[in-house]
This record gives C-alpha cells, structure tokens and sequence, in this order.
C-alpha cells in the first residue's frame, strides 16, 4: 500500500483524479475475480499484492479529491472520508457473514461486482478539472 500510495501522487497530479480512481478499481477488481479460483500460493500473493496497490491508491485519490472540494472544512471532510472507510472496513465482514453465511467466495464476487459498477458509472461521467 505505501508503494502504491506514493505513485499514485504524480499519477494523480499528471493524468487526473479520475485515472486514479479507475486505475485503483481496476486493481481491486480483478484480483477479487481471480482470487476465489487461485490453485497456487504464488496466485494468492500476486492477488494480495495487487489488491494492496489498488487499496493505497484509492485512499491517495480519495484523499487528493476530498483535499480539493472543500478547502474551508478539509480537516472535518477527511476525517468523515476516514469514517467511511473505517466503516467499510468493518461492515464488509461482518455482511459477508451474516448475508452471505460465511461463504468468502461469494463475498469476493459480490465486492468484485460492486467494484465493476462503481468503475462503469465513473468511467460513464464527464471529468471535471479543478483548479
């Protein structure tokens, strides 16, 4: 994640919020398609890994994108956006055993899915540049 969280600022910078966002979907994405099949530990970490870099780069986007729609309140919207994730970061478990019985390739396909929508309707929308 650090690695990631340190490209991801001239990635930012260079082509935009949005290519930082889909970037860091794509590699959420496609390892949690892969990750429920994987027969070899040598998959299962190539996965985590990528997995781990698109994690670091969502918060870096996140966080560069929060940075810039409210500069008066951009303490109080950051920590907000850390609430979110704190919470993901809690409910994702605690769904995937209570909806889903426990079955973790489910779950992986279901945030997969998730995942896909979220980089179709952001790749759907107009990016907006800021100054």
């Amino acid at each position: 994640m650090v690695v990631a969280s340190v490209s991801a600022g001239p990635l930012v910078d260079n082509k935009g919020k949005k290519t930082g966002f889909l970037l860091a979907l794509t590699l959420i994405g496609a390892p949690l398609l892969i990750l429920p099949s994987a027969s070899s530990h040598a998959t299962i970490l190539a996965c985590m890994i990528t997995l781990g870099c698109g994690g670091g780069m969502l918060v870096a986007s996140s966080n560069t994108l929060v940075s810039d729609v409210g500069r008066q309140r951009r303490a109080s919207i950051l920590t907000l956006l850390k609430c979110f994730f704190g919470v993901g970061g809690f409910a994702t478990p605690f769904l995937g055993a209570s909806l889903l019985s426990g079955n973790t390739i489910a779950l992986a396909y279901v945030i997969a899915v998730l995942t896909g929508l979220t980089f179709l309707f952001g790749a759907a929308t107009a990016a907006r540049r800021t100054k």
